[in-house]
């Protein structure tokens, strides 16, 4: 698809890259994207190329120009860019001009400073502002009707500028802007919108002296200039400034600000998170590095507790972050509507709403949050892929029991929850963080004061449950009926004891059986019969005795089996719930 940037130097650039076209197709093809989605008649498109000074040969030129812009904008599947229709020619409203996405997102911003929502306006407004590359198709050479929609644009800026200087303002960085709104008087001495802010701007940080000079500057322009007084805005300030106010809410009538609210904010954990800080400190320094970070492992590890717990620690990094969760989803169309719930960006007229969210998040350096989204990898890899090709600043932390497969992606593998072999006391089970959640979840107080024959229970239930974070929080469920040496029993056919767990949290984590019922559906038939087959044997096994070479990648990708390290070279292993779970069914994932 096409790309036509206005707000600058006219650029045009498909995928591969920019289109060169000589002068006067340069400024046809800006005169279309002025109006682009709008029928410009022959004859307007005549004015705005000549003025005045048409040739007579100039419908025969236009109509020449316009058919080689047509092949030069051909994109090889029969569609084409800019159509006919009488009486003139239109570029189609799909296309992407800048011009488009800084009028959204100017409208955007004012709407949010009409609600008090001025850190949000703020961020929109520099959003929109960086768009402009120096003056809007500066270097085509057009006239008439165009020059009005230039200076029209040229007073979207100015706005957009006042506007982000009001932001500023309300929330309390007053003194950052007064270089750049003096600069901007200096170009626009009789636009009194600036001089109100510069004024607001000089009295906000201290220079109250300064403040009613600037004052007295104005009213002697507008009555030299003019022969006017003071507006009402302007007068407004000064009196402010007589009055010694120094709130910008008074100075400048302000709607009262918003309380700060994210347009979601990640959920609070109800638990404390056993264990993970090292790794939060690693995904931490890997979405440094990398603006993709996708934490893999099996179901119930944790993935999703430990990437809320990175996002909350990086977001003093970024303007927004927020948490996109696909678990509830069953439908690929489902997805960008819920990054963009998670965004406050909702889908508005023909746009796709994967560019709306693209040119929301164009210039923020925002962190989102994609969790559980497994079972819509397909359809949600180039949605993720479009986004941070789109938005240079973006950073995305997924979750999912195996990775996007998305270029650049940096893949983190979550492991289970450290536990002892054996233990003969409690002291022994201290310095391991399976047994520490365990005994938080069960309430079992300090571990060093457990008897011999509850640490050696404790020491069996974390082996049983391999270090899986929910499984030991099913396990510590049972106490509340069972003693510790009973529920290690029980553990010997664990997938009948981890069940009824919180009714408050997601079906598939509510027993282990579901949890890896839903690692299952996401198999291919060859998997689930490699799993079904690899259950009948028990320890660890060769490449030669596995399954073939993807099968057994996909498998590992998944989480549903381990590589174990070893001098003679890998070998691979079957959990033991995962094996109890694919011995009791068949290849389709039903029960036996």
């Amino acid at each position: 698809m096409w790309t036509i940037d206005l707000l600058g130097p006219l650029e045009v650039r498909d995928p591969h890259g920019p289109l060169p076209l000589p002068p006067r197709r340069r400024s046809l093809l800006a005169l279309l994207a002025l109006r682009t989605g709008t029928m410009i008649t022959a004859d307007d498109l005549a004015a705005g190329l000549w003025g005045g000074d048409a040739p007579p040969s100039a419908p025969r030129t236009l109509h020449s120009h316009v058919a080689k812009l047509v092949s030069a904008l051909s994109p090889g599947d029969g569609v084409r860019m800019i159509e006919r229709r009488d009486p003139g020619y239109l570029l189609r409203p799909d296309v992407r001009v800048d011009r488009t996405a800084f009028e959204d997102l100017a409208a955007d911003a004012e709407r949010l400073s009409a609600r008090g929502r001025f850190p949000e306006a703020a961020r929109a407004h520099r959003r929109a502002l960086a768009l402009w590359r120096g003056e809007a198709i500066s270097g085509c050479r057009v006239f008439g009707w165009a020059l009005a929609e230039l200076d029209y644009l040229d007073d979207l800026r100015l706005q957009a500028h006042e506007g982000l200087f009001t932001a500023h303002m309300a929330t309390g960085s007053a003194g950052r802007d007064v270089a750049a709104i003096e600069r901007l008087v200096a170009a626009h001495p009789l636009r009194e919108r600036l001089w109100e802010l510069l004024i607001a701007a000089l009295q906000l940080g201290g220079r109250t002296a300064d403040a009613l000079a600037a004052y007295h500057r104005v009213r002697r322009l507008l009555d030299d200039e003019l022969g006017l007084d003071p507006g009402e805005g302007l007068r407004r300030v000064e009196a402010g400034v007589l009055r010694g106010v120094a709130d910008p809410g008074v100075l400048l009538r302000l709607p009262p600000a918003a309380p700060a609210a994210g347009p979601l904010t990640l959920p609070r954990q109800v638990t404390a998170l056993v264990g993970r800080a090292d790794d939060i400190a690693a995904t931490r320094e890997a979405l440094r590095r990398s603006r993709l970070v996708t934490l893999t492992g099996p179901g119930g590890v944790g993935k999703s507790r430990m990437a809320i717990a990175t996002a909350r620690a990086c977001a003093p990094c970024h303007s927004e972050t927020v948490l996109a969760d696909l678990a509830p989803l069953d439908d690929a169309g489902e997805i960008a509507p819920a990054i963009g719930e998670a965004l406050g960006v909702r889908p508005y007229g023909d746009v796709p709403l994967v560019d709306r969210i693209a040119r929301h998040l164009a210039y923020d350096p925002a962190l989102i949050v994609i969790d559980n989204f497994e079972h819509l990898a397909a359809a949600c890899a180039p949605i993720v892929q479009t986004l941070l090709s789109r938005c240079p600043h973006l950073r995305i932390l997924a979750t999912g029991r195996l990775p996007l497969r998305v270029t650049g992606e940096t893949v983190r593998s979550v492991a289970p929850l450290a536990f002892p072999s054996r233990a003969r006391s409690g002291t022994d089970l201290a310095s391991h963080d399976a047994p520490r959640l365990f005994a938080e979840s069960a309430g079992l107080g300090p571990l060093e004061e457990l008897p011999a024959d509850d640490a050696r229970a404790v020491a069996t239930i974390c082996a049983r449950c391999h270090g899986l974070p929910l499984a030991l929080e099913l396990a510590a469920a049972r106490t509340r009926v069972l003693s510790l040496p009973e529920i290690a029993r029980r553990l010997e056919d664990p997938l009948s004891l981890l069940c009824d767990g919180p009714l408050g949290t997601r079906p598939e984590h509510r027993t282990m059986r579901a949890t890896l019922a839903r690692s299952f559906a996401l198999l291919a038939p060859p998997e689930r019969d490699a799993l079904r087959r690899l259950s009948a044997r028990t320890g660890t096994f060769t490449l030669r005795e596995a399954p073939p070479l993807d099968t057994l990648s996909r498998l590992v990708d998944a989480s549903l089996l381990r590589v174990v390290p070893g001098p003679g070279g890998p070998r691979y292993e079957l959990p033991d719930l995962v094996r109890r779970y694919a011995r009791d069914h068949s290849p389709d994932g039903a029960p036996r």
